[in-house]
């Protein structure tokens, strides 16, 4: 007994093959095409390009699809654009013949596609930061239209702090022990969160400007100290901006405000806070 396959049965399987081949010798010579080839190239019939070579072609888009590898884009018949994967397999030892399997992964590809569409949009409607797990901008701006529907109602007050960090050490760590930090000293009711620009937002309501400012004198020791003790022998600047709510402000105009105060610290010393 012996796994062997004879000619017939071997062409039988070749032609039942449900992805599109092609058999070629070294010189380019068709010798076999399979049902599926010819239902993917539109050929009328399966032993249409049997015995041509590829050269002898006509068909511009036939040429291109049997001569192009590793991958394609070819449009069909009906006017589609295919992906197409060309995979080859030597059939002899001395490599005098070979199949060509076409792969098409149009499908696959659009699905790709949609995915990183989807993958875009869930990232635009995304609350929070990915590294800190801080409310982002649109998460700031979201929860603070409600405390200054609040201010407006009730004439209270309402001040936001943007603040400014830098150290010689990783980004990212720097920013994740700041957010923690940050979570314990801060009140229950403010809102923390975190910048595109990794600048830190901080939401206080029922705090007037001269208050934030006492807290941002707060703050930088202990930025200080969580830095001493995470990273050791580094030192850690900050800035900070502070904008009190006005009655004709809304959401984006105060984070504004307090980002040109933010802007003026930058240039000023450092550890320096601006309240406009």
């Amino acid at each position: 007994m012996t796994d062997t396959l004879n000619p017939q049965e071997a062409q039988s399987i070749f032609e039942s093959c449900p992805i599109p081949a092609v058999i070629l010798d070294a010189q380019g010579l068709i010798l076999s095409i399979n049902q599926a080839f010819t239902q993917l190239s539109g050929t009328q019939k399966t032993n249409c390009l049997t015995g041509k070579q590829i050269d002898s072609i006509t068909s511009p888009g036939l040429k291109h699809l049997l001569t192009t590898y590793p991958k394609l884009e070819w449009e069909d018949g009906t006017g589609r654009i295919r992906s197409i994967d060309v995979q080859r397999v030597t059939l002899t030892e001395d490599g005098t013949k070979e199949v060509r399997f076409f792969v098409d992964r149009s499908e696959i590809i659009q699905l790709e596609n949609a995915n990183t569409v989807l993958e875009e949009k869930l990232q635009q409607n995304l609350l929070t930061d990915p590294a800190t797990g801080l409310l982002n901008q649109r998460g700031i701006i979201l929860a603070l239209e409600p405390q200054i529907a609040r201010c407006r109602r009730y004439n209270s007050t309402l001040s936001v702090v943007l603040m400014a960090v830098d150290a010689s050490i990783d980004r990212e760590k720097l920013l994740i022990e700041v957010s923690r930090m940050l979570k314990d000293q801060l009140r229950w009711a403010d809102l923390v969160g975190c910048t595109e620009n990794q600048e830190f937002m901080l939401a206080l309501p029922e705090t007037p400007e001269t208050a934030a400012v006492q807290l941002t004198n707060k703050l930088v020791p202990l930025l200080e100290e969580t830095c001493n003790n995470c990273f050791p022998d580094t030192s850690i600047w900050s800035c900070f901006g502070i904008a009190g709510w006005r009655k004709s402000d809304n959401a984006p105009s105060l984070l504004q405000r307090a980002s040109n105060a933010l802007t003026q610290a930058r240039n000023s010393d450092s550890n320096k806070t601006i309240a406009l």
